[in-house]
């Protein structure tokens, strides 16, 4: 309901958005947080909106960013609100930015609001951070092992395997299906690799544009064992932060919901928040709908929340639960790497022992008939 208002209210101002440039523009985090910084620096001192914007404009150095800040600056000095203009390029800032935004402007606690936007942004940021580190010890494993594999079936097995064949040995399986897999890649490894990276491009543009494949693929992640716990922790810690954040900031409850199902990063948790915001513009309790997804938010979130609910205290227990869950992440993640290593190190062992019998082998079996 509050989205369909507030669609109506700014439907006008979109046409006069829409007539002029809307291309995309793309922000990274760090940009976002940069441009939150300075926006909240400069309100505080005292200048106005339209000439922070251009300043803001003058310190950036990249050209779209420069682009996208001047476009801001001309509808706010046309007597647009910053949130109006900010809402032409949605898929730039996304919907927390925007309603953080407009709260701020219709209640005079602009700066405020936007420091606790940076402060959203930082430890989203630093959250995917954590993981994204965690992940490149393993991934440099697997990357290592692959690289000495390829090179020994690619580069080293067919100069030898003509000795092989000369002598007219019997080959093991494990020798056969090497030479079979070496002669593929000698043929065709190229346009399978290409072939490999088109196939990875396609399925990311699946991702991005059909929502049923992003649906199927963030239910597998909800599967796997370690990156199961990984999400669920991170997308809590979201759910939590978000969604108390916008009730500190004095958006609606409804509105808080839906804003913060569009900020998850798992589809699965998008959709079971969107439909817990739609119950609770009925009246339902938030708590009373989570406890129909108990395989995606704990018990002790659920408890808690209830108890927030009837304290009138929710947006502080969400911000305790959020801390929580935070520091159950960053544990988590400093063990990945030692939880993931003795398991990748026995089947990149395995892998690269395999092939090494196979190689080893047949010289095993010419040994011993020498000695015959």
């Amino acid at each position: 309901m509050n989205k369909i208002v507030r669609f109506l209210k700014y439907q006008s101002t979109d046409i006069y958005l829409q007539a002029r440039n809307t291309s995309f523009t793309a922000l990274s985090t760090q940009e976002k947080i940069l441009f939150a910084k300075r926006l909240s620096f400069l309100i505080e001192a005292g200048i106005p909106l339209p000439e922070t914007l251009r300043i803001i404009e003058n310190q950036t150095s990249s050209k779209r960013a420069k682009r996208l800040f001047h476009n801001i600056g001309n509808d706010i000095s046309s007597g647009y609100y910053l949130h109006t203009s900010l809402h032409k390029y949605q898929n730039t800032f996304g919907e927390l930015t925007i309603n953080l935004i407009k709260v701020g402007e219709d209640t005079g606690s602009l700066a405020h609001n936007l420091r606790y936007l940076v402060d959203e942004l930082t430890k989203s940021y630093l959250l995917k951070s954590k993981i994204r580190s965690a992940l490149i010890y393993p991934f440099f494993i697997v990357l290592a092992t692959l690289g000495v594999t390829g090179f020994l079936t690619i580069f080293i097995f067919p100069k030898i395997m003509p000795l092989f064949i000369s002598l007219s040995i019997e080959l093991p399986f494990t020798t056969r299906a090497l030479l079979a897999t070496s002669t593929f890649l000698s043929n065709w490894g190229i346009q399978s690799f290409i072939c490999f990276v088109m196939l990875i491009i396609f399925f990311q543009y699946l991702k991005k544009t059909q929502s049923n494949v992003r649906h199927a693929w963030d239910r597998l992640i909800l599967l796997v064992p370690i990156c199961s716990t990984l999400s669920r922790t991170y997308n809590c810690a979201s759910f939590c932060r978000t969604f108390g954040l916008l009730l500190q900031s004095g958006i609606p409850y409804a509105e808080a919901l839906a804003t913060t199902a569009q900020t998850l990063p798992n589809s699965i948790y998008r959709h079971t928040c969107a439909n817990i915001a739609r119950h609770s513009m009925r009246g339902e309790h938030v708590s009373t709908q989570l406890e129909r997804y108990k395989n995606l938010f704990p018990e002790i979130l659920v408890h808690l929340i209830a108890v927030g609910e009837r304290t009138g205290r929710l947006n502080e227990t969400l911000l305790y639960l959020n801390r929580f869950y935070e520091e159950d992440l960053d544990e988590k993640t400093k063990n990945l790497s030692t939880t993931i290593e003795p398991v990748l190190l026995i089947v990149m062992g395995l892998f690269v022992g395999t092939i090494a019998t196979a190689i080893i082998s047949p010289i095993y079996e010419i040994t011993k008939n020498m000695q015959r």
